[in-house]
């Protein structure tokens, strides 16, 4: 898409033109991304003042270059978008944060492929300790449908743990509750106590650790941590809840499996990531990393 500027002026009054009825928002978005051109080069600054003649240019961002970009998108509609979230990150923030969260990568991204006219809700949450896939909604009306049966989809965790497991698979199912910003396992009488279930399954090991996948019944706060640390397994890097503190802080909790039926239409879906090999090396990229201290 080219204009031709008919009177001087800046890059945003042009785009402005260009896009009819986009907010500042929307605009900042474009500039931001790189997709504006001014005489054929790049211009991310709003207030770059054009002559008259000057020809304004807004290229298409390829899906591609996109996730080279900022994250990495698994899979996208209409509806939905599916993304891996590093560690490290918050998946979205309580009122009011500065911090780069999940939640503002993909609402700043829906935005801008939509031109303003869509936006990304929160369907669940990871720790911002842990990694892997996470679903979001285009709009609240799928958000509500996802989350009303948010209960019956299967979410599948892989866990690098410390110890294997007491038995090859098992159920593990107590009560929870959270004392100082931790959770514990409880009697249920405790006040505030939710019950947590989760279904694990031995893997293999993994050199000294051990591959453990986790099926959520249930998805309270940091239910995989507590219940793996509550049968001896703490995952590594996990200090929060007893796991060896010589490794860093990166938790080896990765979100690696989702299975839902698309809210428009009840499709079945599937998405499944593997864990990168820092996750499986834990103790290799500890030793960089005080290598680089």
């Amino acid at each position: 898409m080219k204009y031709i500027a008919d009177t001087p002026g800046t890059v945003t009054d042009v785009l402005s033109k260009i896009l009819e009825g986009a907010n500042k928002t929307t605009i900042k978005q474009y500039l931001k991304f790189g997709r504006v051109r001014l005489n054929g080069v790049m211009v991310k600054v709003g207030d770059t003042p054009i002559s008259k003649g000057a020809v304004v240019e807004i290229v298409k961002l390829t899906k591609e270059r996109r996730r080279k970009a900022d994250f990495h998108i698994v899979w996208e509609d209409k509806d939905l978008v599916v993304v891996v979230k590093p560690s490290g990150v918050l998946s979205a923030g309580e009122g009011i944060t500065r911090a780069a969260t999940m939640h503002k990568m993909v609402q700043e991204y829906v935005k801008e492929e939509s031109r303003g006219r869509k936006s990304a809700f929160v369907v669940h949450r990871l720790d911002k300790e842990v990694t892997g896939l996470m679903l979001f909604a285009k709009s609240e009306a799928v958000q509500e449908k996802l989350k009303d049966n948010w209960a019956r989809y299967t979410k599948k965790y892989l866990a690098l743990t410390e110890a294997k497991p007491p038995r090859e698979h098992g159920t593990i199912d107590t009560w929870l509750a959270e004392f100082k910003q931790t959770m514990h396992v409880v009697n249920a009488d405790v006040r505030g106590a939710v019950r947590a279930i989760s279904h694990y399954r031995y893997v293999r090991p993994e050199g000294k650790y051990h591959l453990v996948e986790v099926t959520l019944e249930t998805g309270k706060k940091n239910q995989v941590r507590v219940h793996l640390a509550h049968i001896g397994c703490h995952i590594v890097g996990d200090r929060k809840y007893g796991a060896d503190d010589s490794i860093n802080r990166k938790v080896r909790l990765l979100s690696q499996s989702l299975e839902i039926s698309h809210p428009d239409g009840g499709k079945a879906l599937k998405w499944e990531i593997q864990p990168d090999s820092g996750f499986l090396n834990p103790d290799k990229e500890a030793r960089k990393a005080r290598n680089n201290t």
